[in-house]
């Protein structure tokens, strides 16, 4: 699973969370990053959470640059600010921040399902 968010504290508290249920975790702190990793991860991740406002990317760029490299497709989009424009839910579900840490092993787990 990657998890990328901008904010180092929210990117590790869903690290952390998912770490302890017991999920493989990659952190990026940035779209480009993500990117960057996931040319790098032996296989495509089960799995990308991201934070849908970035800069200088966003979460929905991010995820149709993944999906189009065929480096990942399955996404989870965070935000504290509701969806973007660009957000396009057929990429994945949405979970609202601020949430605990149940939630987002809730809303990952049936993504995965």
């Amino acid at each position: 699973m990657l998890v990328v968010d901008d904010e180092a504290v929210i990117l590790e508290m869903m690290a952390r969370a998912l770490l302890q249920a017991g999920y493989a975790v990659h952190r990026a702190g940035s779209g480009p990053d993500a990117i960057a990793l996931a040319e790098r991860l032996p296989r495509p991740p089960d799995l990308v959470v991201t934070d849908l406002r970035m800069d200088p990317m966003g979460g929905a760029e991010l995820a149709e640059l993944l999906f189009s490299r065929r480096l990942a497709s399955r996404f989870l989009f965070v935000s504290g600010f509701g969806p973007v424009a660009e957000y396009n839910e057929d990429f994945g579900p949405f979970l609202a921040k601020p949430f605990p840490p149940e939630r987002l092993i809730e809303a990952v787990s049936n993504v995965l399902s």
